[in-house]
């Protein structure tokens, strides 16, 4: 017979299952990249929106320098009660009223934008210290075994 033309042609099983197990090892390791992707850019955009905040408030701050040293919270101290909407127009208020308004306001902000977001406003010399805290759990590398909230803070020091 003719065993000379009658020769193997393609690809082994076993050559294709090896072929497999390296493409999977490759999506797996892009899988993971992504993942870390994602945590990376979901804490810089609480940081981001943590400066964004102290920012704000800086500002405040600044639009009535007389009373700057009345911006100063704890960050477990409650927010004073705003009586006036002081940013409605035609609405005329107090630097004291001003102030109430817009650390209400400010509060609330942190509050909404971060999780478990906390701020505060501190004297420390000549400067002031503005710090924003917040829960950065989500982006830690070994969050499924954090029990405790990871804090992060966003501090800003300042001259008024």
């Amino acid at each position: 017979m003719n065993r000379l033309c009658h020769k193997e042609v393609g690809s082994s099983l076993i050559e294709v299952v090896v072929a497999l197990f390296v493409l999977a090892v490759g999506m797996l390791g892009v899988l993971s990249m992504q993942v870390k992707s994602m945590q990376f850019s979901q804490s810089a955009y609480y940081y981001s929106q943590a400066a964004y905040l102290a920012n704000q408030i800086l500002e405040n701050m600044r639009s009535t320098p007389g009373i700057a040293h009345a911006y100063l919270i704890g960050l477990d101290e409650a927010a004073p009660e705003a009586s006036k909407n002081c940013s409605a127009s035609g609405v005329t208020c107090s630097a004291t009223e001003l102030r109430d308004f817009n650390l209400k306001n400010w509060r609330t902000s942190v509050e909404a934008t971060l999780v478990s977001g906390k701020a505060s406003v501190q004297r420390v010399g000549d400067f002031y210290a503005i710090i924003v805290q917040f829960d950065d759990t989500r982006s830690a590398p070994d969050r499924a075994n954090k029990t405790e909230p990871e804090l992060a803070e966003y501090v800003l020091m300042t001259e008024i």
